[in-house]
């Protein structure tokens, strides 16, 4: 049971399934990025702002 609430809570790519990685850079504590280890997708997450921002790479590459 609770793996299943852990699976549910996590953040994954939306197009390979993996979980998003966190990036621990000391300087950013207004913030995180959370990005898929294949490059598919980048979150920035401001949480005194309640706000995430969502980076998708589209078919030409380009994010």
């Amino acid at each position: 049971m609770g793996n299943l609430i852990k699976r549910l809570t996590e953040d994954r790519c939306p197009v390979c399934g993996k979980k998003l990685v966190i990036s621990d850079e000391k300087w950013m504590k207004s913030m995180y990025v959370k990005s898929c280890p294949e490059g598919h997708i980048k979150k920035e997450v401001y949480p005194h702002l309640q706000t995430t921002i969502e980076y998708k790479k589209n078919s030409l590459g380009h994010r």
